[in-house]
């Protein structure tokens, strides 16, 4: 800066930096943009220093950068699994030929059975897979609830859910909601990540994910709306916090999170005419509520009252 000083007092031309970093006394990191230009006074010239904190918008660049790597890794992915599971249909076809030759009166037999096994439980989980990542047309389908809570909880599996237990509670197998697929899907991933993330951060010796889906009489709206219930025992969400939750790119999960998931949960469940609530015990847990209305129930727009007596 010193040399651009007297550049700035000799030229008049002003000089610019960007993405200047100061540590503070706290040990966090501001990143700052410095102007520095001349400017006239009686007697002699002078340079001034002008400061504008930039640390917000480099945040949620750097933020935005990676919710795109993430996105060119999860088509990386697809790739991936296409591949997959083309080389387990072929696997599955030598395992039939092979049952056969081996004959069920061979001691091999019951061996080669568990190899099948495994491979299917492969296959489909790579079909879960692209079933979940693969681009759709934005068109809506009566999903059944408990179906869609399945396919997620196969999906994220004992790897991600390890050391969690899931607990389901359906008062009905049959209730269906109106929405797209494929965003019903992603809504529902995010949840449960969003809760075993939390568990994980407490370090629970045994986490728990309960799940219960039941019905809900709206009287203004006159219509059963579908509550989806997703309780954690993790660190729940500090108060001061909890507002800025489904704000784009916020997050408490550092590096590691996007700041996005919850913002899209938020947005498929409106979208669809739903609302989320949040119940939260700091330090024993949260609790997201999603409601959506009942396929096939008449629903009138932007009443969302409950009927207090449910």
């Amino acid at each position: 800066l010193k040399e651009d000083y007297f550049k700035v007092l000799l030229s008049g031309n002003p000089c610019f930096y960007d993405n200047f970093s100061v540590i503070h006394e706290q040990g966090g990191e501001k990143i700052l943009r410095l102007t520095l230009y001349k400017i006239p006074l009686p007697g002699a010239p002078a340079a001034v220093l002008q400061m504008e904190d930039i640390s917000e918008k480099f945040e949620l660049e750097e933020k935005l950068l990676h919710a795109k790597k993430l996105g060119t890794l999860g088509e990386l992915l697809s790739r991936f699994t296409h591949e997959f599971n083309n080389l387990m249909t072929s696997l599955l076809g030598h395992l039939s030929i092979l049952k056969k030759e081996v004959g069920a009166d061979q001691p091999h037999f019951k061996r080669t059975i568990l190899i099948e096994d495994v491979a299917l439980r492969a296959y489909h989980l790579g079909k879960d897979i692209l079933d979940f990542s693969k681009r759709e047309k934005l068109k809506k389908e009566s999903m059944n609830v408990r179906d869609a809570i399945e396919t997620v909880l196969n999906l994220l599996g004992k790897t991600v859910l390890k050391r969690i237990d899931v607990e389901r509670n359906f008062t009905d197998s049959s209730f269906t909601v109106l929405m797209n697929k494929e965003k019903f899907l992603l809504a529902l991933f995010n949840v449960l990540i969003n809760a075993k993330d939390t568990i994980w951060a407490a370090q629970r010796e045994k986490g728990l994910i309960g799940i219960t889906v039941d019905r809900i009489f709206i009287s203004k709206a006159e219509n059963n709306f579908i509550r989806i219930k997703i309780s954690d025992n993790g660190t729940g969400i500090d108060a001061r916090i909890i507002n800025k939750i489904f704000e784009p790119y916020f997050t408490t999960k550092g590096e590691k999170g996007t700041g996005l998931g919850l913002t899209t949960v938020k947005e498929i469940i409106e979208e669809n005419s739903g609302w989320i609530e949040i119940d939260v015990k700091k330090g024993d847990g949260t609790t997201f509520i999603l409601f959506l209305p009942e396929h096939g129930a008449y629903f009138t727009p932007g009443a969302f009252d409950r009927d207090d007596s449910d």
